[in-house]
């Protein structure tokens, strides 16, 4: 598992860097609030990132982490919660189709969400919803069917390309 550590992983920079990609926190006194780093040393670091064109500020004043940063942070956490499962350390109920808000309440558990599953329904954005079905498609032993009034090149089609790609069936 070590090999596929993303850059920064075990660091400070990298702490900052998972509280942006996985815990979805855009401004620095949500880093400094959710990290046990200071708000020197966030400000340090995240202009040591700007500087490096890992961590950039978009029009709405938020911090985002470079594209494929941010996609190694979220495989790679994805991929510790699955040997966390699969170590017994955790448990994700196997998906059921009769139970699938079941599984879906234990997902947003585990993944420290702040989702209401109020009526059996969610909604999803962001890196919330990149999240979600990155674990999907991991989670995926064979066939992924999607059923959905907006198909769009937008990240949630694109994760599905690749997991394509990599021998899931989509239907």
């Amino acid at each position: 598992m070590d090999s596929n550590k993303p850059q920064y992983w075990d660091t400070k920079k990298g702490e900052i860097i998972n509280a942006i990609a996985n815990e979805g926190l855009y401004w620095s006194d949500a880093i400094v609030w959710n990290t046990s780093l200071s708000a020197q040393e966030v400000e340090q670091y995240v202009n040591e990132l700007i500087r490096d064109r890992d961590l950039y500020i978009n029009h709405e004043g938020e911090y985002r982490v470079r594209y494929e940063l941010y996609n190694d942070y979220i495989d790679y956490d994805i991929e510790l919660i699955i040997q966390e499962e699969e170590e017994g350390r955790i448990h994700v109920p196997d998906v059921d189709e009769r139970e699938i808000t079941v599984w879906t309440d234990a997902w947003i558990q585990i993944n420290k969400s702040e989702i209401s599953l109020e009526k059996e329904h969610f909604f999803l954005e962001g890196h919330y919803l990149d999240i979600f079905i990155k674990y999907l498609i991991a989670k995926a032993n064979h066939t992924i069917i999607v059923v959905t009034p907006f198909v769009d090149m937008v990240t949630p089609t694109k994760l599905l390309i690749e997991a394509r790609k990599r021998n899931k069936e989509l239907s």
